[in-house]
């Protein structure tokens, strides 16, 4: 009887992780090795000193972004969860992995109360922009770019079912262009489709962060009957 009441209770847990996941980026699995390997691929690591990751289903990226990184630099994985995903349980035991919580728009307030005073070299996010308030995805970017260096990246992952369409808070059903959004704050947008992962993904690696982020194209949205 215990097995079995331990046998259920990692099921409730393996659930109720999947269902966090579902909500924060649009998929039940962690990211694939395959999806990993792109969302570092053209990252500067070898060289870095400060690499920020954003939300959850990150810990085979991290792994890959420590194997390169210099033993002086270190990794900010900021999640609003108290307990990051990837540090619970000891799976990613290095000291240069640092959890920060909070949110994305805090990154620079969370960077310097950690130490780190010269901005980041690199942002991996696998953050839900499709689902967001357009207010939040305007504000997260921000964030962003306020933090990089001159030089540094940004990587953002969107599910591609995500991209021909989602629900938009106060917009309603539509798609969501991430290529072009990311192309609203950055000069340099590179698109990677990655088939080999559940679901299926595209990988932008974006570079040259704008001064001012150009204004948004109106998209087509369709409201939920009864929704005002």
């Amino acid at each position: 009887m215990k097995r079995r009441e331990g046998d259920l209770s990692q099921v409730f847990h393996a659930l109720a992780t999947g269902a966090h996941r579902l909500r924060q980026t649009a998929s039940l699995q962690p990211s694939s090795k395959f999806l990993a390997r792109a969302l570092v691929k053209k990252l500067p690591l070898e060289d870095a000193k400060c690499v920020i990751a954003l939300g959850p289903g990150l810990q085979e990226v991290t792994r890959l972004v420590l194997a390169r990184l210099p033993p002086d630099a270190h990794v900010h994985a900021i999640e609003a969860d108290d307990s990051p995903a990837f540090v619970r349980g000891g799976r990613l035991d290095d000291p240069r992995l640092r959890p920060l919580h909070g949110t994305a728009a805090e990154a620079a307030s969370l960077l310097r109360h950690d130490g780190c005073l010269v901005g980041t070299d690199a942002i991996i996010s696998s953050m839900r922009l499709s689902t967001m308030p357009s207010a939040s995805r305007e504000e997260v970017l921000g964030a962003a770019s306020d933090v990089l260096k001159p030089g540094g990246r940004f990587v953002q992952v969107q599910y591609a079912h995500a991209r021909a369409i989602s629900f938009q808070p106060g917009e309603g059903l539509g798609p969501f262009d991430g290529e072009e959004f990311l192309s609203r704050w950055f000069h340099d947008v590179e698109a990677r489709f990655v088939a080999l992962n559940l679901p299926p993904a595209f990988v932008y690696t974006c570079k040259r962060a704008r001064a001012i982020a150009v204004a948004p194209r109106r998209m087509t949205h369709w409201r939920l009957a009864g929704a005002r």
